[in-house]
């Protein structure tokens, strides 16, 4: 998992390789000790045709905060973790 500050939020990237039980576990902690520590949500960029994505997130319990058209006219949901 790695971050990315841009435009004063902060974006969430993570790559798995394999999804586990306890990858997933890991991942909400670390997602609870980051936005412990700076105190706003951390956010994700998924297009909307990745549904594998769509459901990784949803998985983790990231609600879906509002529905873009990137330049390049591709559709993608921000979703946001508290």
């Amino acid at each position: 998992m790695y971050l990315e500050f841009f435009d004063n939020l902060l974006w969430i990237h993570a790559d798995v390789q394999k999804w586990t039980c306890s990858i997933k576990r890991r991942l909400l902690e670390d997602l609870k000790t980051i936005v412990g520590l700076i105190g706003m949500p951390v956010l994700a960029f998924v297009e909307i045709s990745n549904t594998k994505l769509r459901k990784f997130v949803e998985t983790l319990g990231m609600k879906k905060e509002q529905e873009v058209v990137t330049a390049t006219e591709v559709q993608a949901f921000i979703y946001s973790w508290r």
